[in-house]
């Protein structure tokens, strides 16, 4: 059968993921059927989602605008929400293959880089060829869809590439003949810097999560990881701020993906969820094992970790556990489980759900549940399955500069399984919208393969025009055959 020639089609696709073979074949089969039943096909694509890190391939680009031509594709249409610095080569090579599809992607390329960078092309050339190897090697939590993912960003690339692409940069500004040429290079030096950082800290923060801690070595060993992980944190944070009010490039980029609400950076808990993970173990470790040293290394972690969200992170939950201030989260432990009152917001939904709570799914079929009996010490929890993307909802009042510590315990279903827990919060502005700087929006993730009762804990800073917290405790992506358990949101002012 055909569609009625007056039908005008667009078949979407991720030329990007075409580094895994089955992908690449899935989807050029996908589109000959298409062919055969469409007069007028046309490409949907996403070459950018504001990946911070190299999210270049500029040969398989090529290769799908030459496929899609050879099956007689009318047109195409694709979401440039790009890095430009890391990938103008590529964009550039796509403009000029729209006009001519039988340019060769590698004299444009050769072009690209000898008009822009003089004496140190043969170099840049070098570098862009890294990124392009190193963005379609395989490798855990890569595979190609990092749109608001800032962990898919931290794995498109390795750490041994940013090293290697970090000094080809610095020998091409070295080779270049001129100032514009230099100033480029280092455009794309500051901008792999800029995404290097959620790959240095990852990077870290994974090896933290599977250090054990079981002797005074191995646990000095621990303290000094955590305290370069927040070095390095401290110094992102100040270098992803400063940025922004950058002139060039890099700095208007950053100022666009902004404005149109692609910024994932407020996700960096994600990134350094296995340092704190490792902080508490550590913690524990020195209460249990060496207690008159426990002072000691609580006082190394305030002072050496200050300014390293993620373990000021720890100090406020220490510091809650201490002095026990009042929690501010409305049934955080979910006991009382009548329904809430009133109409519920926007789409969430109200019913059957604990009071002060909302919900809401992206999807028909995902299950909500409250559970007498199945909390951390025999408690209620709440449980979601069949998620898609799908939180729990509160919201509560606050006032710009306040500093807050949010914090929720999640257990997995089946023991050891990922049910893709996480804890975020956004913000609201008093005409109750959505706050326009999703950058700041704040997000963590339970570490796969911790068993039992885990705490997902943020830190936080509220920022200005925000009058409304919004908890949300929740999962995203989640198997079939798996449960995520919540219980005792928290929610805590901070001195």
């Amino acid at each position: 059968e055909k569609l009625e020639p007056n039908v005008f089609w667009y078949i979407t696709e991720t030329s990007a993921l075409w580094w895994q073979p089955e992908v690449k074949r899935a989807d050029q089969a996908l589109t000959r059927e298409w062919a055969k039943r469409c007069q007028h096909l046309s490409r949907y694509d996403y070459y950018g989602f504001a990946c911070i890190s190299p999210r270049f391939y500029p040969h398989l680009m090529a290769e799908q605008v030459k496929y899609d031509k050879s099956l007689g594709l009318e047109g195409m249409y694709t979401e440039v929400y790009t890095f430009l610095p890391q990938t103008a080569p590529m964009i550039w090579a796509f403009a000029r293959l729209q006009w001519d599809a039988s340019l060769d992607v590698d004299a444009l390329l050769g072009e690209f880089y000898r008009r822009m960078y003089g004496r140190a092309a043969r170099t840049m050339e070098s570098y862009y060829d890294l990124m392009e190897r190193a963005y379609m090697s395989p490798r855990p939590d890569h595979g190609g869809w990092e749109h608001r993912r800032l962990k898919a960003m931290a794995a498109a690339i390795s750490p041994e590439a940013l090293q290697e692409g970090m000094g080809l940069l610095q020998r091409a500004r070295r080779e270049a003949d001129s100032d514009a040429a230099r100033r480029r290079i280092e455009i794309v030096r500051d901008s792999l810097r800029y995404g290097g950082y959620a790959i240095q800290t990852y990077a870290l923060s994974n090896q933290l999560e599977r250090s054990k801690i079981h002797d005074q070595g191995s646990a000095k060993d621990a303290l000094r990881k955590l305290l370069e992980l927040a070095r390095v944190a401290r110094e992102r944070d100040r270098y992803w701020s400063a940025a922004l009010r950058r002139d060039d490039l890099l700095g208007e980029t950053l100022r666009g993906l902004t404005d149109v609400g692609y910024m994932s950076t407020g996700q960096a808990p994600q990134l350094e969820a296995g340092g704190a993970a490792a902080a508490l173990r550590l913690v524990a470790w020195y209460a249990a094992k060496r207690p008159e040293s426990q002072d000691e290394v609580l006082a190394r972690l305030q002072s050496e970790g200050r300014g390293a969200s993620f373990l000021e992170g720890v100090t406020g939950w220490l510091w809650v556990q201490r002095e026990q201030p009042p929690d501010l989260a409305v049934n955080g432990d979910f006991e009382q489980t009548s329904s809430s009152a009133g109409a519920a917001e926007m789409d969430w939904v109200t019913a059957d759900t604990p009071a002060g709570w909302s919900r809401w799914t992206s999807q028909d079929g995902t299950r909500f549940e409250t559970l007498a009996g199945r909390g951390r010490n025999g408690s209620t929890a709440v449980a979601i399955s069949g998620g898609a993307s799908a939180v729990y909802i509160q919201n509560l009042p606050v006032r710009p500069g306040e500093r807050y510590l949010v914090a929720c315990w999640t257990c997995d279903e089946p023991s050891g399984a990922d049910a893709r827990a996480s804890l975020a919060v956004r913000f609201r502005t008093s005409a109750g919208a959505w706050h326009p700087r999703r950058d700041l929006e704040r997000q963590v993730e339970r570490p796969a393969g911790d068993r039992g009762w885990q705490p997902l804990i943020l830190q936080l800073t509220v920022p200005d025009g925000a009058a409304t917290m919004t908890v949300m405790p929740g999962v995203q992506g989640q198997a079939s055959g798996v449960r995520a358990l919540f219980d005792d949101v928290s929610v805590y002012r901070l001195p």
